[in-house]
């Protein structure tokens, strides 16, 4: 989509959202727009690169995935190896708006501005001590500081990349800080209804990316918050709170299960490609990024190739993907086994690698993407931990609310670390 398509649609989406929303726009919508601008400023750079068409890594195992289902290749009648909701989605998209990388990169750019907006307001929440009330006088800063975190994340680094390219990133954190806010908005848990709404949304997003699945626990102890339900008792209220939410989840991700079980006649929950992520990671030659071990060669596609290939020499015959899943499972727990405590000294690496300064530039898309100046310069993670870190110790004394936002990153950070950062 070139530049002169670009502004009638910027322009009616401008529109569109003001018939909507019947009031002047406050904070958030400037903010959202702020966001969204430099979003499509990147998006409409990359138009004008190498880097449209992904020609490796995973935007080339996306891609591909998705244009052999426009060519009618639906399923392979096996498990999926690979997580299939981003795949799906874009052949979805250009089955309706054509091949383009564009109109992917356009709706990451609109949940990018949603993200930048659920900063903004988990940051006033935070900001909010309903023991005082004189605090309110204190606003401006407050609002001042709310918007600097929200524009902080809009010259993210990393998030200006990821946001373009054909990766599920921006879905997936716009989802989760979704998630968060609805528990961290107000001091009351959420009404069963929206533990529902709120597993199913997790459901599907897991067929993207699992890692959201850690925010169970999370909503789980959202429970104990007061609840608003009198007509049930605290205990049933949230059985019945948990109950939904897990119902939600099964529902929500029942397409990959659903496939896997009564298609490819596997019992495979969302995708059997969990076992060679756990020897990736957890493996004599692991570092805590992804680095291959030998045998297994760069790229997604190609190492989940040689994974299957290795798996079934190793059995001597075909094997379903399950049983792929559970023999590289089982040589990461006979490496754990065998050396605990170098798999204890992997684990503080990983850790160490979560919280440091080091960006790992999957196959140096974010260089690549800076060197051609698709996008601007901005903030790295160093930068970011380095205000971050202090501001969980002292947020966590201060403030209850942000308790459950710090809960919600050591929870994602629980999740990489059975597999690498």
């Amino acid at each position: 989509m070139a530049w002169d398509q670009l502004i009638p649609l910027l322009f009616a989406s401008v529109n569109l959202f003001f018939r909507i929303k019947r009031y002047s726009p406050g904070p958030a919508v400037y903010l959202f727009g702020a966001v969204f601008l430099v979003r499509m400023l990147a998006l409409g750079r990359l138009t004008s690169s190498p880097f449209l068409l992904p020609a490796q890594g995973d935007m080339h195992f996306y891609n591909d995935w998705a244009l052999r289902i426009l060519a009618g290749g639906f399923t392979d009648h096996l498990a999926f190896y690979g997580l299939p909701l981003y795949a799906y989605t874009l052949a979805l998209l250009y089955k309706v708006f054509g091949y383009s990388p564009f109109v992917p990169g356009f709706l990451q750019a609109l949940l990018e501005s949603g993200t930048a907006v659920l900063i903004y307001r988990m940051t006033l929440r935070v900001a909010e001590n309903p023991l005082a009330p004189a605090e309110r006088a204190l606003a401006r800063p407050f609002l001042v500081a709310a918007l600097l975190a929200a524009l902080a994340w809009g010259f993210f680094v990393p998030a200006q990349a990821y946001a373009v390219i054909l990766m599920p990133t921006a879905w997936l954190i716009f989802v989760f800080w979704f998630v968060v806010w609805r528990i961290v908005r107000t001091d009351f848990s959420p009404s069963l209804k929206e533990y529902f709404l709120l597993g199913l949304l997790i459901g599907v997003t897991a067929m993207g990316i699992a890692t959201i699945l850690f925010l169970i626990p999370l909503l789980a102890a959202a429970s104990f918050k007061p609840g608003r339900r009198a007509s049930l008792s605290a205990w049933r209220s949230r059985s019945a709170a948990v109950a939904l939410l897990l119902s939600g989840v099964f529902a929500g991700a029942s397409p990959c299960w659903i496939h896997n079980y009564f298609v490819a006649r596997d019992p495979v929950f969302l995708s059997a490609h969990s076992g060679i992520n756990f020897w990736i990671g957890n493996n004599p030659d692991a570092n805590g990024y992804p680095r291959f071990p030998p045998g297994l060669h760069a790229g997604q596609a190609a190492m989940l190739q040689d994974s299957i290939t290795a798996a079934e020499e190793a059995a001597g015959h075909p094997i379903k993907r399950s049983d792929v899943s559970r023999y590289w499972s089982a040589k990461a727990k006979a490496y754990i086994a065998a050396d605990p405590l170098a798999w204890l000294r992997l684990l503080l690496v990983k850790l160490f690698n979560f919280w440091s300064a080091f960006r790992y530039d999957d196959l140096s898309i974010i260089t690549s993407l800076r060197e051609h100046r698709v996008i601007l310069p901005g903030l790295y993670f160093g930068v970011v931990a380095a205000f971050g870190l202090p501001g969980m110790i002292v947020a966590w004394r201060l403030r209850k609310s942000a308790r459950w936002i710090i809960a919600a990153v050591l929870l994602h950070m629980a999740a990489l670390m059975p597999v690498f950062v």
